[in-house]
């Protein structure tokens, strides 16, 4: 009797057990996170996300989180890297009739959706409301940390990756598909070997008679580098992008220009344009027919950042990837 009644006691502290190892397994242990000058707390794991810009979408999906997502304010498709454009296209558009590349859908319409994270680069009264609005229905803010870092690399897009794994427990695949971005950027370094010398770049955003809107300090130029070229502005420039003139880009002899491929105008039109400008015609880009398109959400601070380095190293040097 004496070891029945042993035996069932070691049963019940078994099963007693259980459900503590369960919910020890479960438990959401509250994150930080620090963008800017803001501290996220996150008690929870957000279970109806609204993404306003394309990208925060992509992260998530990529991330295996298309399913929390209620709500996209935009519809860019094409936008996308083609393994999540179909989970991309399934999230509901949150203002389907008043679709639009330069505002914002409506404080209204995205509180309809009852959000706990809102995903955005931008919180003011210019785009429809503030952090504080959205605090008071329960919903935290998400911004790229680019935003706010003083130095813009892929740094950035390793750590907003880190901490969305952190806030929505999904450590080990953020930790995946930040090693496989570090993989592709370093075997293209693997790839092009050593270089005397980088190639000489500046970046056409766009182009007003003899001035041209450039990449200064932006992410755009620390991927050049990682392509094996230097953008000839980066160093002296006080800004992400500015403006520079035609005297100043001819002496600085460029062997390549890279043309920001986005919105209305084709960027063959750029190039064209480019071309044809009387005091750019001897430089060694446009002689040796070295002028070359990059979609610019290609060097933006996303999951993109590998495919960016990919396509500017390929056309700094072909043979290499032969």
């Amino acid at each position: 009797m004496k070891k029945l009644l042993s035996l069932l006691l070691a049963l019940l502290t078994v099963v007693a057990m259980l459900p503590l190892s369960t919910m020890a397994e479960t438990a959401y242990e509250p994150v930080e996170v620090q963008i800017g000058d803001r501290t996220l707390t996150f008690t929870e794991a957000p279970t109806r996300v609204v993404c306003v810009e394309d990208l925060y979408a992509e992260e998530l999906i990529a991330l295996g989180l298309e399913d929390v997502i209620v709500g996209r304010g935009r519809d860019r498709a094409n936008d996308i890297l083609p393994e999540y454009r179909d989970a991309y296209t399934a999230i509901p558009l949150v203002d389907p009739d008043g679709i639009s590349s330069s505002t914002y859908p409506s404080f209204e319409l995205i509180v309809a959706l009852e959000p706990d994270l809102v995903m955005a680069d931008h919180f003011d009264d210019k785009y429809n409301a503030s952090y504080d609005a959205y605090a008071e229905i329960g919903a935290n803010c998400w911004q790229k940390s680019s935003l706010f870092a003083e130095v813009k690399d892929p740094e950035t897009v390793y750590t907003d990756l880190t901490n969305l794994g952190r806030i929505f427990h999904v450590e080990d695949r953020a930790a995946e598909l930040i090693a496989d971005l570090q993989n592709r950027i370093a075997a293209v370094g693997e790839a092009i070997g050593e270089i005397d010398e980088p190639l000489k770049v500046v970046v056409c955003d766009s182009q007003d008679g003899n001035e041209i809107f450039s990449a200064g300090q932006h992410l755009e130029s620390q991927l050049i580098a990682l392509a094996g070229g230097v953008n000839v502005f980066a160093e002296t420039a006080e800004s992400s992008w500015i403006t520079v003139t035609a005297e100043q880009i001819v002496e600085m002899q460029p062997d390549v220009v890279v043309f920001n491929a986005y919105g209305t105008t084709p960027v063959e039109e750029k190039i064209e344009t480019f071309r044809n400008t009387e005091a750019f015609a001897d430089l060694p880009a446009v002689v040796n027919n070295r002028l070359y398109p990059i979609t610019l959400l290609d060097v933006y601070d996303s999951i993109h950042i590998a495919k960016g380095v990919e396509e500017l190293a390929k056309q700094f040097y072909p043979d290499k990837f032969e």
